[in-house]
């Protein structure tokens, strides 16, 4: 089985599993169950800390005619049509530094893609922000060093993008309890490993 077809497999199932065990902003678990879910099957994987804006396609087609913005136009805030959800860029009110991470978490494949397994948590239907359940994105030279951004489009128009956050330096969720906790993703990583070896056989 090709790695393009393993990993459309896993996207198909994988949210599922992770949401019988997990809430939707679960990036962590997410990025554990897919990087031992992938070495169970003798794929390399790691994880890295990104920030992810989530656009919709009014917001997309508006930074594709202007550019992006330093500072937000005002009549883009008073635009209701415009909207946006970000990921990774801190919590708005206090943080419990024992249960909650103020970043987001993806996999990195094969060397090869970009997994993200939480990133259905950006979905808003009402703001026209429609998300997969697992985005998979090709990576691109200079991504991961922080040079440049990565894109991925979304069938309604809209597109999803990150950058690599490079002041998140592993301190947080290397100790968080859906990382080092391997009794909390054991079931999910097992089910889906089991279901994509049998699709291989």
């Amino acid at each position: 089985m090709k790695l393009e077809e393993l990993l459309e497999n896993f996207a198909e199932i994988a949210r599922d599993e992770i949401l019988a065990d997990f809430t939707p902003d679960c990036c962590i678990a997410s990025t554990r169950i897919t990087i031992e879910v992938m070495r169970n099957l003798g794929i390399k994987a790691r994880p890295m800390p990104v920030k992810a804006v989530a656009i919709n396609p009014a917001l997309t087609r508006k930074i594709d005619e202007h550019g992006w913005p330093e500072v937000w136009p005002e009549d883009w805030e008073a635009d209701d049509s415009l909207w946006c959800v970000a990921l990774g860029y801190g919590y708005d009110g206090p943080i419990d530094p024992e249960k909650d991470y103020d970043g987001h978490l993806v996999a990195l494949v094969a060397g090869k893609y970009l997994v993200d397994a939480s990133i259905d948590q950006a979905e808003r239907i009402h703001h026209d922000i429609e998300l997969p359940d697992v985005l998979i994105v090709p990576l691109r030279e200079g991504f991961v060093a922080g040079r440049r951004s990565l894109g991925a489009e979304l069938p309604n128009g809209g597109v999803v993008v990150y950058w690599a956050n490079g002041d998140d330096d592993g301190t947080a969720w290397r100790t968080a309890p859906d990382w080092k906790g391997a009794d909390r993703t054991r079931r999910a990583i097992r089910a889906i490993t089991e279901h994509l070896k049998r699709g291989m056989q």
